[in-house]
């Protein structure tokens, strides 16, 4: 197998420091009582794809520290993500369908890599280790998030964070406008029952965490966490 990079064998593998170059923009905690302030960027894709192996070269103990790279720079690059779909993004590198064998190696590779986990109603999500989900407030959006991840595979508080964005650029709405506002904003221009159900989910974690707040009215605004 060739690797993505020549790489010397004396080179320890990224998996030790997990950053973002990004990040100082992900967490930025607001002060107790404050309003935090979400960001909306462009959502980015890991794409790289090596020449194609079979599934026991991919398996195999000498490859290993290959796979952990890919896991890793996926995470640079993607986290938070889906740990399914950062198991199909890993695989799909090499220019694998999905199977047992390469599922387990795949799995042993992310082990290795030791990301935060987060989970979420049986789902779990696969976050930079100093990246704080608590404290997140990007909101990943474009054409490459509607091709990158179906609205599934977004985490709970990217959800909320889309939810918030418009709250906070937008002002005070209903709950139609509101998931509307989020989908596209995430996206999604046209409104499905997957999409409407996924947001929907998201504005009730979004009330819960006190993200956001109902009016006399009905209507949602930002709240203060």
């Amino acid at each position: 197998m060739q690797p993505s990079e020549p790489k010397s064998e004396q080179e320890p593998i990224k998996e030790q420091k997990l950053v973002n170059p990004g990040q100082e923009q992900q967490l930025v905690p607001a002060e107790s009582g404050e309003e935090p302030e979400y960001i909306l960027v462009d959502y980015k894709m890991y794409t790289l794809e090596s020449e194609k192996i079979t599934p026991a070269e991919y398996a195999a103990p000498g490859n290993a520290k290959e796979i952990q790279r890919r896991v890793v720079e996926i995470l640079e690059l993607e986290a938070p993500i889906e740990r399914e779909l950062l198991i199909r993004r890993t695989h799909k590198s090499f220019g694998l369908s999905r199977s047992n064998q390469v599922i387990e190696a795949t799995e042993k590779a992310i082990k290795a890599v030791k990301p935060k986990n987060n989970k979420i109603s049986g789902t779990t999500y696969c976050w930079l280790r100093d990246q704080e989900p608590n404290e997140y407030l990007l909101v990943r959006g474009g054409e490459n998030s509607k091709n990158a991840r179906n609205v599934e595979e977004i985490c709970p508080q990217e959800l909320r964070n889309a939810i918030c964005y418009i709250l906070q650029t937008q002002g005070s709405m209903d709950k139609a406008t509101l998931l509307k506002g989020a989908s596209n904003v995430l996206g999604y221009l046209r409104m499905t029952e997957n999409i409407s159900t996924a947001v929907d989910a998201g504005i009730r974690y979004a009330k819960k965490t006190g993200a956001v707040s109902i009016n006399s009215n009905g209507t949602f605004s930002i709240g203060k966490r």
